[in-house]
């Protein structure tokens, strides 16, 4: 059974896969899943398996740090204009990263939808070194293509 799109449109899911040596974590961010993932009971039986898995020790994470900052900055500049001057760049950003920084810690190149609802994704941090991980995943089909220093990739196919 899939995700139908209504719900996939209000939710951040998180979904992993393999891509050769790179494990992946991806927040769908009220985008649509490819079509290789969107099976409910293999994803949450996949994400469960992930929740369980131990941080590497003595792991090196990169940070993205210029597309964060960005990104939160122009979160924090809309939010203040809209009457919210108590909002603190820093624990904004702190927020924002610690879910992709826990999941970098487990060995996942962790990405985020570029824009809310869109199938294009941004690498957000990661370890500086491919981590083997004691997890099954799907390899990555066809539908996943990565640009630009493996910093974005998109489908191609919705399989809707």
């Amino acid at each position: 059974m899939r995700f139908p799109e209504s719900y996939q449109r209000t939710r951040d899911i998180d979904w992993f896969f393999r891509k050769g040596n790179r494990f992946i974590h991806a927040a769908s961010n009220r985008g649509l899943l490819p079509y290789f993932v969107n099976d409910i009971q293999r994803l949450r039986m996949e994400q469960a398996k992930v929740s369980m898995l131990n941080d590497i020790e003595d792991i090196e994470i990169a940070i993205n740090e210029s597309y964060v900052n960005q990104r939160i900055a122009t979160a924090v500049s809309y939010l203040r204009s809209n009457g919210n001057e108590e909002i603190d760049f820093q624990s904004m950003r702190d927020s924002y990263l610690a879910s992709f920084v826990a999941m970098a810690r487990k060995g996942f190149y962790s990405y985020d939808s570029a824009l809310s609802g869109t199938s294009v994704y941004v690498l957000i941090c990661g370890p500086k070194n491919p981590q083997q991980i004691g997890v099954q995943l799907l390899e990555a089909d066809d539908d996943i293509i990565f640009a630009n220093n493996d910093n974005i990739f998109c489908f191609l196919d919705y399989g809707l």
